[in-house]
């Protein structure tokens, strides 16, 4: 299986299984896919692999970001991280909040940077 995370900060906003053909090597060479966009689910991830998608954010200084994974039965394998992922779809067909999450996240920090700098200066 194909998987998809989302994540902000340190929270996952969405995970989806991208539907495609069995013995699909890549859902992007799915003609299906190209041509109509994904088939998503949404997919519970075990703490682990949630941990390890953190870990993978931090080292590379992310904090918005899309990770894919594969899944056969048990065994979770990383594919990438990506920096700039595409996610409007997901969230359009499942109602996933992460352009709200995003702004939120970006909005607090926002706020949090400018207390700070206040409490510098006195």
């Amino acid at each position: 299986e194909d998987i998809r995370v989302t994540m902000v900060g340190d929270r996952v906003i969405s995970a989806v299984v991208i539907e495609s053909p069995e013995g699909t090597l890549d859902f992007r060479s799915d003609p299906s896919y190209r041509e109509e966009g994904g088939t998503y689910r949404e997919v519970e991830l075990p703490a682990h692999v949630v941990e390890q998608c953190r870990r993978a954010m931090r080292a590379c200084k992310l904090e918005f970001s899309g990770i894919d994974l594969r899944r056969s039965g048990d065994d979770w394998v990383f594919i990438e991280l990506n920096f700039s992922p595409v996610y409007l779809e997901v969230e359009q067909k499942l109602g996933h909040p992460i352009t709200a999450a995003l702004v939120n996240y970006v909005r607090e920090r926002a706020m949090a940077h400018r207390y700070r700098r206040r409490r510098a200066h006195g």
